[in-house]
């Protein structure tokens, strides 16, 4: 069994709380069935970062969301964000290539985003805050 949740089951973000105790409720029930449950079925959580989904493409790309589309790239390492292709690659690779052993782990999918130092995030939003706040008064 392979559970979609969120990074954000890990820390208080701007979600709701009903999404955060659902997300973090699949986490805790992948965990539960690896210990104890029948000895045929693994389970994994893929924590999900931010991924624009197939569906939200072109607004996400769209002219008028130019300002959101860059906050989410500068929250990334390596400035692209997680796509629906990326989601089903890593479900693709736990299913045929993750041995019997692995079982009830939480995979983080998110370009390396939880890694970067929240100092050094901040940092980068002030710059591009004085972007946005360049472009407001030209």
């Amino acid at each position: 069994i392979i559970y979609l949740s969120s990074l954000s089951s890990k820390f208080i973000s701007d979600e709701s709380l009903s999404y955060q105790i659902s997300k973090s409720g699949l986490n805790t029930l992948s965990s539960y069935i690896a210990v104890n449950n029948c000895k045929n079925i693994r389970t994994c959580t893929i924590l999900l970062g931010m991924i624009v989904q197939d569906r939200n493409i072109k607004r996400y790309e769209s002219e008028d969301n130019h300002i959101y589309r860059k906050k989410c790239e500068k929250y990334q390492p390596n400035n692209i964000v997680g796509t629906t292709n990326d989601v089903v690659n890593c479900i693709l690779s736990i299913m045929f290539y993750m041995p019997d052993y692995f079982n009830g782990q939480e995979i983080i999918l998110d370009g390396a985003a939880s890694k970067v130092d929240h100092f050094k995030l901040a940092s980068k939003f002030i710059w591009l805050l004085n972007i946005v706040q360049r472009m407001c008064f030209y």
